[in-house]
């Protein structure tokens, strides 16, 4: 069902293996309406597990939804977005996101490999709609990262903010 509660068809299931072959990778997948994805093997953290975002968002049509799994089962990992809470809330940073993805060159980060994540989050969230089943991510990493609405287990996916 769509936003405005139609019901949608799913003309087409392509598993891929983000780890080897995802849509960055070279396999064209064309754009799908709902992109689910993982990065299994490499998801024992959160820090590897969000690299399925980056790797599979082109796949998803503007607009659409991606939902990306993460197991996480050992926690964060070294991911310092997880561990700063940003100024601004998901509804402002979703419209001010093609602003800001500009800006991101230039602002101090600890690492390289945030500032790459940071961008890749602000042009998935203006491109689509992002939600993340990670049941074992605690709620204040949760709450640092607006990129995304965390859908644990036993929970329905909330609307969109």
């Amino acid at each position: 069902m769509n936003k405005v509660a139609q019901n949608v068809t799913i003309t087409d299931v392509v598993p891929v293996n983000t780890a080897y072959a995802g849509c960055a990778g070279g396999v064209s997948c064309g754009q799908a309406d709902v992109v689910i994805t993982d990065s299994h093997p490499m998801d024992q953290d959160l820090r590897q597990g969000v690299k399925a975002l980056a790797n599979t968002v082109r796949a998803v049509r503007r607009g659409g939804v991606q939902i990306t799994l993460a197991r996480a089962e050992e926690g964060v990992g070294v991911f310092g977005l997880a561990n700063r809470r940003l100024p601004l809330g998901r509804r402002a940073l979703k419209a001010l996101a093609p602003l800001l993805v500009r800006l991101v060159p230039r602002l101090k980060m600890e690492g390289e490999e945030d500032r790459l994540f940071l961008y890749f989050a602000l042009q998935a969230m203006h491109h689509c709609t992002l939600f993340m089943y990670g049941p074992t991510i605690p709620a204040p990493v949760r709450a640092n990262l607006p990129f995304v609405e965390f859908v644990g287990e036993n929970e329905q996916c909330p609307n969109e903010q």
